[in-house]
């Protein structure tokens, strides 16, 4: 059975049995990348902080459209403070609110 074709059809209690045998190592990364736009923030936070925690390995740059603004701007204070090594700071950028990046700016400007 192709996988991919049926995920848009699960329901809550099935998506939550396929993320749990993703954080197993039992589901590829490619096969959880097409289950991400059908995903609770319960599941992205789940899957988020299995690869915060190197747990899993899978690529962090396909769940970052699926994030939530909170667990975006937790994945960039991670990087900053050098807390982990998964993603460059640079990709995280364009993911966050402007006025996150605006205080930032000050934030740089300021120390000048």
């Amino acid at each position: 059975m192709d996988i991919k074709k049926i995920i848009p059809f699960l329901d809550d209690e099935s998506l939550n049995l396929l993320v749990d045998k993703a954080l197993e190592g039992k589901i590829s990364e490619s096969e959880l990348v097409y289950a991400l736009p059908f995903l609770s923030q319960e599941h992205i936070t789940k899957v988020y902080q299995a690869i915060v925690e190197k747990r899993i390995t899978f690529k962090i740059e396909v769940l970052l459209p699926f994030m939530s603004e909170a667990l975006v701007e937790d994945l960039y204070s991670k990087v900053i403070n050098k807390e982990t090594d998964i993603i460059d700071e640079a990709v995280i950028l364009p993911f966050l609110k402007p006025d996150k990046i605006k205080s930032m700016f000050i934030n740089y400007i300021n120390k000048l």
